[in-house]
């Protein structure tokens, strides 16, 4: 999963633990971050709050239908929020094999969605299927 760090980051926590544990730095940290890496990251951070980017980045639609659109695989959402309360849907999406909807089967979801997301994004999503109603 992601931890959320640029490269650059990643080689300077890197340069700091292998220097606070007396070991030979080996990492070269640099000293610049390209153009094109900020406005990816720029991107990144806006679709953080954006729930209709976050069902296209983790392919929500592509099992879940909600209000005509999306694949039938899952259950369908467009009144999930009515149906269920944030903490049940935070399960559904964090341990999605500990309740399963009637008429559909176990293991279809991802059981590592939870560790491909931001906390942002969960809770971003959270509040777009909570409004679903």
């Amino acid at each position: 999963g992601s931890i959320g760090l640029s490269e650059a980051e990643v080689a300077a926590v890197t340069a700091y633990l292998q220097d606070s544990s007396g070991a030979e730095v080996t990492v070269e940290i640099p000293t610049h971050v390209a153009e094109a890496d900020e406005e990816e990251e720029a991107e990144e951070r806006e679709a953080l709050g954006d729930p209709a980017a976050l069902m296209a980045k983790f392919t929500c639609d592509a099992c879940h239908m909600i209000n005509g659109q999306g694949g039938e695989v899952g259950p369908k959402l467009s009144k999930i929020g009515a149906e269920h309360d944030r903490d049940y849907l935070r399960r559904a999406l964090l341990d999605p094999n500990a309740d399963i909807a009637k008429g559909f089967e176990a293991d279809m979801m991802p059981d590592d969605l939870g560790e491909q997301m931001y906390v942002t994004e969960l809770e971003v999503l959270l509040d777009f299927l909570v409004a679903l109603k």
